[in-house]
């Protein structure tokens, strides 16, 4: 949820009147440290903490949601059939989807631990300030998701063909997802997006505090394409109402009807790049 991710940086970190960091010299000094030492505090333990708070708030917001509280009209509806008529033909439920979302994120995500320090280190771009210019936070972090989201349209078209399907086909299990569906993949799959966001980190080369919140951004938007939700609160919390935003009923025609000899909608965060590369199915809610 881009826009409850932004908001909540600003205010706890920017903003002089509401920042954590402001009201307390202690935790502002043991912050900066942490952050200027470029170790293992800045570039693996804060994002895979980023990370999981992004996916399961968003998960569990959306997923409980969709299951007690939002109405037939809230979700996108194919062939006549109801969201949840299509759910339970899947068997799919919270609990069904629950395991492999932990063992994704909790334990699938530690091999970023383990990378992330010496991949930015690398790079030899150290911070040299506690937190970037918040403008300059912005820029990278929408550069971020947007050339992620690029590097897995390629990465995920891939994935549809005769090759390499066999990786992805743990994901397409469930024709009707739920937002914990989201990290039903395989290993091999889990590799290819990590390198993914390395690739953009690498372009972009973002301050520590940037790549976190851009690493539970990206989180937080795959979950919500996967909802299957169709209502103005999330279009809201995700952006979707700005320029070139993919809807999430793009995303659910893409489970429908995309197997191992292609498929169509193969963006998460931004239609463009199906509507330059000629996969954009036009779809309906």
């Amino acid at each position: 949820m881009w826009l409850i991710i932004l908001t909540s940086a600003y205010l706890l970190l920017w903003n002089e009147s509401t920042s954590i960091l402001a009201a307390n010299e202690n935790l502002s000094a043991a912050f900066e440290e942490l952050i200027l030492a470029n170790g293992w505090a800045a570039w693996s333990i804060f994002p895979y903490v980023a990370a999981n708070i992004g996916f399961w708030f968003t998960a569990i917001v959306c997923d409980v949601y969709s299951t007690t509280f939002s109405s037939t009209s809230s979700h996108v509806v194919y062939c006549n059939k109801s969201r949840s008529s299509r759910k339970k033909e899947g068997n799919v439920t919270i609990a069904s989807e629950l395991g492999n979302a932990f063992l994704t994120t909790v334990i699938g995500q530690g091999l970023n631990v383990t990378i992330g320090k010496s991949f930015f280190q690398s790079l030899g771009t150290a911070p040299v300030t506690m937190l970037p210019d918040f403008r300059t936070f912005l820029v990278q972090f929408a550069l971020m998701v947007t050339l992620f989201d690029f590097a897995v349209y390629f990465q995920h078209r891939a994935g549809h063909t005769d090759i390499m399907w066999r990786f992805h086909q743990t994901h397409h299990a469930n024709v009707t997802p739920i937002g914990l569906s989201t990290a039903t993949l395989s290993v091999v799959e889990e590799i290819e997006l990590a390198t993914c966001v390395y690739l953009s980190a690498l372009i972009v080369q973002p301050h520590p505090v940037t790549y976190a919140c851009s690493i539970a951004g990206i989180l937080s938007d795959l979950v919500i394409v996967h909802t299957g939700l169709d209502c103005q609160w999330l279009k809201i919390l995700s952006l979707r109402f700005l320029p070139g935003r993919a809807e999430v009923h793009m995303h659910d025609h893409h489970h429908m009807y995309s197997d191992g000899k292609g498929g169509k909608n193969f963006g998460s965060f931004f239609w463009i790049w199906d509507y330059m590369f000629g996969t954009l199915a036009h779809t309906s809610r």
